[in-house]
């Protein structure tokens, strides 16, 4: 077993290696020094004694050969030695390996940027405080103070405020709307984009400000204080960062009290500009800027050990201890209780903001997967053709000493270098294609996880290249080598039985493109999986009752 020490005087002769081999070679200069002063001493004559050295000595280039392969990293300086073959011959066939790489940038971008769009939509958490326990309970929304002093519900469920008595089922629970404010500003008037939220929805979700601070409760009592928090965005564009002391804004006609910037990227919900508080009970004056409808979301953050299934029961038991138990003379207790017990009525958020547009972007990635399969086809194709006249080259080598394993692992390491360079282009032209990809992705989500190029991207991209590079590259490999060298010398070049066999698989491949191409999604399918209909707000209710 190799030591720490003698690992890292491998690596620090791998990475120095001319430095190695000055050492090396002067180290066998001095024993063959050292021998022939020896053998000038027992009466030889220098030249005899030179010559004798040498021959006990032996094969200098062997020597060093076995000494580098026992001091170095044999394998690494191998496939050192095959990239370095591959970018010299491929630069030297610059049509050639300009046509594959671009076949394979536009199948690997294509993938990848597909990839973006469902890793962010679906993969990526939320960036939240354990986004996995936040879920969205639907049929339940703040309860309804329209004045007077009389509290009713928009629904006959369990309100708000009674679901947060429920501690042994969720650690807390909020409610949002969002909407749109003008923003009076003598030089730069704007539309905003509004979140109205209970003063508990940032702590709920785990997040905290730049500056200042977010709403108290004090802040979410019915007509209570005007204050806003704003986005850093806003802050940044609109008011020159501003120190937020004794910065006010008018909103909807109305004056508020900056109290906080939230940190940069925070958006939630509905790309947010700025956010003001939520009444508990609500009341019309909370929402007379929005005209009176407004969509409100109730977000639950479930208590540890507890699930889905577990919430939804506890839901529909507390509707019965609130409402009574199914009643023939009031049909909505028993539409209410088998509201909470389907699975609709406790989701997961991420998979509520996602909604439907799931199946288009699946849709869309399995079309990308099935372009990536045609280009690999294709280069392949191209490769076979190619290896028609590299045979007689790969035949001397193997007569030359090179094992048939050596010749394949150097051909795919060329196929390598192809798909690696292909998905630095493809990698490249990525961003062009996320702004297409960016009208399916769905809207609940934009400002919150957007579909970007980032480490994780680019980690499925490379992988993507380097099994892209085995897969097309295998084939042409094990077809050039396997023909016996000296018959496909003989033959003068090999197009004899293994030419044939190449011949056959080009048209197979083609055939297999042809079905591919076949099987991929027609425009307008994927036009009507773009269109598929955004998945409904969950909690909808009107602030003002019909």
């Amino acid at each position: 077993m190799i030591g720490p020490g003698e690992l890292w005087r491998r690596f620090d002769r791998f990475v120095h290696r001319e430095r190695a081999t000055r050492e090396l070679e002067e180290e066998m200069r001095l024993h063959r020094e050292l021998r022939e002063e020896t053998l000038r001493a027992r009466g030889l004559d220098p030249r005899a004694a030179c010559d004798a050295a040498r021959r006990r000595f032996g094969n200098a280039t062997v020597i060093q050969q076995r000494s580098t392969d026992m001091w170095g990293f044999h394998s690494l300086d191998q496939f050192r030695a095959d990239v370095r073959h591959s970018v010299r011959r491929l630069t030297r066939q610059r049509g050639f390996t300009a046509a594959i790489v671009g076949v394979l940038a536009l199948g690997i971008g294509a993938t990848t940027a597909m990839f973006s769009a469902v890793d962010a939509a679906m993969l990526r958490p939320l960036p939240f405080h354990e986004p996995d326990r936040l879920v969205v309970l639907n049929n339940i929304s703040p309860p309804l103070d329209p004045g007077g002093g009389r509290i009713f519900n928009a629904r006959p469920t369990p309100n708000l405020v009674t679901v947060r008595g429920m501690s042994g089922v969720f650690a807390g629970v909020a409610s949002y709307a969002a909407g749109g404010l003008n923003l009076a500003d003598p030089d730069h008037p704007v539309r905003l984009n509004a979140g109205v939220v209970t003063t508990n929805l940032f702590a709920l979700l785990g997040v905290t400000p730049l500056r200042g601070r977010t709403f108290a409760d004090a802040d979410g009592v019915p007509n209570g204080p005007l204050v806003a928090v704003l986005s850093y965005d806003l802050w940044q564009r609109q008011f020159g960062a501003r120190a937020i002391d004794s910065l006010r804004v008018q909103l909807g006609g109305k004056t508020y009290q900056v109290i906080g910037v939230m940190r940069p990227g925070f958006s939630f919900p509905a790309q947010s500009d700025v956010w003001i508080p939520m009444s508990v009970p609500n009341t019309f004056a909370t929402f007379d800027a929005f005209r009176n409808f407004v969509p409100t979301v109730s977000v639950a953050r479930l208590a540890p050990g507890v699930t889905l299934a577990a919430a939804r029961a506890e839901l529909a038991a507390h509707a019965i201890r609130v409402f009574g138990p199914p009643d023939p003379g009031f049909p909505y207790r028993a539409e209410a209780i088998k509201a909470f017990n389907d699975p609709g009525a406790v989701r997961p958020l991420q998979e509520t903001l996602v909604g439907d547009r799931n199946t288009a972007l699946m849709i869309l990635l399995g079309a990308t997967a099935l372009l990536l399969l045609i280009a690999c086809a294709n280069v392949t194709n191209l490769l076979l053709a190619q290896a028609a006249g590299r045979r007689r080259e790969i035949a001397v080598r193997e007569v030359l000493g090179a094992t048939r394993g050596r010749v394949v692992r150097q051909l795919l390491t060329e196929s390598i270098v192809l798909a690696l360079a292909g998905a630095v282009v493809g990698v490249a032209l990525a961003p062009l294609a996320l702004r297409l990809i960016g009208a399916i992705m769905p809207a609940s989500l934009q400002g919150l996880a957007d579909a970007t190029i980032d480490l994780r991207v680019l980690g499925f991209a490379t992988l993507l290249a380097l099994v892209t590079g085995v897969g097309f590259g295998l084939w042409p490999a094990l077809g050039t080598t396997r023909e016996a060298p000296g018959a496909t010398i003989k033959s003068g070049g090999g197009h004899g039985a293994t030419a044939g066999r190449a011949g056959r698989v080009r048209r197979a491949l083609v055939g297999a493109e042809l079905a591919l191409t076949v099987m991929l999604p027609q425009p307008r399918i994927l036009l009507a999986a773009a269109a598929l209909p955004r998945a409904p707000r969950p909690g909808r209710r009107r602030t003002r009752p019909h």
